[in-house]
């Protein structure tokens, strides 16, 4: 029950924060615009379905399917309101950007999935130094891992156990 609470807390830290600041062969959805996806190997893969920070929401979901729910609160990154979308094991955060609804945030939920590189919430710091040094990223003191490809930074964020406490998709500012 702890760790859930601990999870949870974690979870509902990140979305503030985002809201204020597959097997590899997945195809990528399109975006377009000044706001053109550019995530590198930052993206999120469910299913056959890759995606990213920047990416139509329209085009996402379409591929996803229908989300288990949503809400809305206002935004601090942005004029006006965000959307998250639940779907199994992770949340879509959408906002719209120049009359395009577009993705602005992704965060895993649950254990349940992982990155496309193996990152999974509950896994142990000392297993992720591998697939760190991959993606080039850099530890902020000892709780969080940040990496950042274009528009995208990877957030990872480590409780007090050691272990990944989050793992979030976020507009790199």
């Amino acid at each position: 029950m702890k760790r859930f609470i601990s999870v949870l807390l974690a979870a509902l830290m990140c979305v503030t924060l985002c809201a204020c600041g597959g097997d590899g062969e997945a195809e990528p959805v399109d975006g377009g615009s000044e706001f053109t996806p550019d995530y590198g190997e930052l993206y999120y893969a469910s299913g056959d379905v890759k995606f990213g920070i920047m990416d139509k929401a329209d085009e996402v979901m379409d591929k996803l399917g229908e989300p288990q729910g949503s809400f809305e609160n206002q935004s601090c990154a942005y004029q006006g309101t965000d959307t998250v979308y639940y779907y199994d094991g992770f949340e879509l955060t959408v906002h719209e950007l120049d009359g395009v609804d577009r993705v602005i945030g992704i965060k895993l939920t649950d254990d349940t999935v992982s990155t496309p590189q193996g990152l999974k919430i509950g896994m142990a710091k000392d297993d992720c130094s591998d697939i760190f040094d991959a993606l080039g990223g850099e530890m902020n003191g000892a709780t969080v891992y940040n990496a950042k490809s274009g528009s995208t930074t990877l957030i990872v964020a480590f409780g007090a156990d050691a272990c990944v406490s989050s793992i979030e998709y976020a507009v790199t500012e």
